[in-house]
């Protein structure tokens, strides 16, 4: 049996909504490494200056 379209448009929605939900938790994550980065980049600075 071929499911109907309708079934196929909840599936991708479905997998719409936890792909995005990936790509924000991605998102965050870069975020804080790139500040993670830019902490320790500013700690070196200041370090190196005494």
């Amino acid at each position: 049996m071929i499911p109907s379209i309708p079934i196929y448009e909840q599936q991708n929605d479905r997998r719409l909504q936890e792909l995005e939900s990936k790509v924000s938790m991605l998102k965050d994550i870069t975020l804080d490494i790139h500040k993670q980065a830019s902490d320790m980049t500013m700690l070196e600075q200041s370090v190196n200056k005494i």
